[in-house]
């Protein structure tokens, strides 16, 4: 015998524990380089967005090889070019640690809007995202960097 209580009370959760709706689109930097009227206000009027896009615009990253983004535990899977762009950031900027590169992004929230970084959405931020909660932990994006295949780099 089953009961049907605990799912009708899934309803009853903070929408802030639950993971982000996943877009049915890909936000991918290539195309917003190409078609720069696609960005959202907030990214547009970023120089720091602007800056990066013209720098990593340019790439293919549609060659670059995505691993597997089914979502198997609460959080959502952070994609291969998210933690490869996040370290490009960290090697431009010349952070040495993951610690300082997170606060850089954590101030330029439209730079995790353009790494393409599952986003959980929130009305008290102008950018309609938490910047704090849509970023990986520091441990998980070491982890997440030690798991890139060294070919998926070489792509690009």
């Amino acid at each position: 015998m089953h009961s049907n209580t605990i799912v009708t009370q899934l309803a009853l959760l903070p929408r802030a524990l639950l993971p982000p709706k996943k877009s049915e689109t890909q936000r991918t930097l290539h195309t917003f380089w190409v078609h720069p009227e696609r960005l959202p206000y907030f990214a547009a009027t970023s120089p720091t967005a602007q800056r990066y896009l013209a720098l990593f615009g340019p790439l293919d990253w549609s060659c670059l090889p995505e691993r597997d983004l089914q979502t198997r535990w609460r959080f959502p899977t952070v994609p291969y070019r998210s933690v490869v762009l996040a370290e490009l950031i960290k090697l431009e900027e010349g952070f040495q640690t993951l610690r300082t590169l997170r606060r850089f992004l954590e101030e330029h929230p439209s730079l995790i809007w353009l790494l393409g970084l599952p986003l959980y959405p929130s009305a008290k931020y102008p950018s309609g995202f938490n910047t704090r909660q849509s970023l990986p932990t520091q441990r998980h994006l070491t982890r997440l960097l030690r798991e890139v295949p060294n070919a998926a780099l070489q792509v690009l």
